[in-house]
């Protein structure tokens, strides 16, 4: 059955954990796709990874080369819509079983910004219970309701 696996903490270095995982597996024959939320489009990792398809396919939805963090109220709302976006993608991905592992690459960042609750993201990884996938979730804070069901928790922590 499916596997949730969590990279979580204030270190730097869950993405890229995930993304050599990802590798990884991609190596040993695996398909996978990474839908990457929060991270603006225009990151070095988004362009490396673009080139390592079909292996690996890498999804942002965003449309703004910043941060969400760094965005005014106006590009927060637009940009929202077009997160939920790659929230429904994801979703999609898992209903039609697409890939065997599944990154959702700062998607624990969406619970903290409000943008989708815990339930949504409970709800999404529901349907992973029948199906041969793993997925993949980052972000900094672990919601108590994720460390419950998930597989593997690793944690990253910044020590100076």
């Amino acid at each position: 059955m499916s596997k949730i696996q969590v990279i979580c903490g204030s270190g730097i270095g869950k993405t890229s954990a995930a993304i050599g995982y990802g590798v990884k597996r991609a190596g040993s024959g695996k398909e996978v796709i990474v839908v990457q939320f929060m991270k603006g489009s225009d990151t070095g990792d988004y362009n490396l990874l673009s080139r390592l398809e079909p292996e690996i396919k890498l999804l942002s939805f965003e449309r703004t080369g910043k941060c969400y963090e760094e965005l005014n109220p106006e590009e927060k709302q637009d940009q929202q819509a077009n997160i939920m976006n790659g929230f429904h993608y994801a979703r999609k991905v898992i209903q039609t079983n697409e890939c065997d592992i599944l990154i959702l690459d700062e998607s624990l960042g969406l619970v903290d910004s409000g943008i989708v609750d815990v339930g949504q993201i409970m709800d999404l990884l529901e349907l992973t219970k029948n199906i041969e996938m793993e997925v993949v979730l980052t972000g900094r804070i672990l919601p108590d309701a994720i460390l419950n069901i998930a597989d593997t928790v690793t944690r990253i922590e910044a020590v100076k």
